[in-house]
């Protein structure tokens, strides 16, 4: 912005210091247009409180996603049944199921160390 001393002496070819920025003339052509279209809705949530609510609602795992059927979506079931989601719809498929199931059976403890003990009887 500029100081008393540059309204008195005039504005110098070329401010050093902070720029003043150019809004232009107001344009009688823009009457009317003033809120960007699709303003002027209703919008789908009303406040925060229901924003909240349904963040919270999409953070729960789908059922499908309980890998061993104790009746929560444990760590382990919601990292696998991730991993194995390929078209990342949020549920697994009869496909991805069975290749969820494959790789929890290949990676319970019993398995990692079946190879270590032989079995004797």
């Amino acid at each position: 912005p500029r100081t008393y001393d540059q309204t008195l002496k005039g504005a110098p070819k070329e401010f050093l210091g902070a720029q003043e920025f150019n809004m232009g003339t107001y344009d009688r052509s823009t009457f009317g247009r003033s809120v960007p279209g699709g303003w002027d809705k209703q919008p789908e949530i009303s406040s925060r409180a229901a924003l909240m609510a349904k963040r919270r609602s999409n953070m729960i795992p789908d059922a499908t996603f309980d890998l061993d059927g104790d009746g929560c979506v444990s760590k382990e079931d919601y990292t696998i049944s991730l991993r194995n989601d390929k078209n990342k719809d949020g549920r697994l498929d009869t496909a991805e199921r069975k290749a969820a199931m494959a790789e929890v059976h290949a990676n319970r403890p019993s398995a990692k160390f079946a190879a270590l003990r032989p079995i004797t009887a």
